[in-house]
């Protein structure tokens, strides 16, 4: 799981760091028109702008994981030719509604992909029942063949790592990623909808 949880952290850190270098560049030439973006991404591209300050890393892995699509997991194979290898997978994942996350990264997988029986195997992960937000994000997802057998599944995190920049990995305690710091939300700059929905989650939660 520790595996998991830390290729899942690096893996969308960079699928979204690149996406945040493409944007920003956008804003420097002209000829990148808002009305040429499809409406998903006037909508995504809208919230990047508010990247919470870098000195909040719970909340900068909280929303990092709330925006990202995709994440990569990692597991010990089981399959024939690659056994005991590492390999890595890459899911569709959701934590809730954009700015109104709770944190946990759901799956919708099936016992066909290999990823899964590598799991399966290796008892890592813990599967449950999600909420229909999840195809909020995924609407694509809720007419997959029923003969897949596709179901739910939830990352139980244990250790959390976050590579935004050079200096280095910055840990973060589950708890704290949970239960973030909100030292800076006072400021004028950073008032927004992600950060009073955090609160209003661990009020709730508590």
């Amino acid at each position: 799981m520790l595996q998991i949880v830390s290729v899942i952290a690096f893996c969308v850190l960079l699928s979204e760091a690149r996406i945040f270098n493409v944007e920003r560049n956008r804003t420097h030439h002209s000829h990148h028109r808002a009305h040429d973006l499809p409406p998903k991404a006037h909508h995504r591209t809208h919230h990047r702008t508010h990247l919470p300050p870098a000195n909040e890393t719970a909340l900068v892995a909280r929303y990092i994981v709330n925006h990202a699509e995709w994440a990569a997991i990692a597991t010990v194979s089981v399959q024939k030719d690659t056994d005991t290898y590492p390999v890595a997978d890459v899911v569709s994942i959701s934590d809730g509604p954009i700015e109104n996350g709770t944190g946990i990264p759901y799956m919708y997988i099936t016992p066909l992909d290999t990823t899964t029986q590598n799991l399966d195997v290796n008892d890592t992960a813990e599967l449950k029942t999600v909420t229909q937000s999840f195809f909020g994000r995924h609407p694509g997802l809720q007419n997959l063949p029923a003969d897949h057998h596709f179901y739910f599944a939830k990352l139980e995190i244990l250790n959390i790592d976050l590579l935004d920049g050079f200096g280095g990995l910055k840990h973060i305690s589950v708890e704290d990623y949970y239960h973030p710091s909100l030292n800076h939300t006072v400021n004028k700059l950073y008032e927004r909808a992600f950060v009073s929905n955090i609160v209003s989650n661990i009020v709730s939660n508590e």
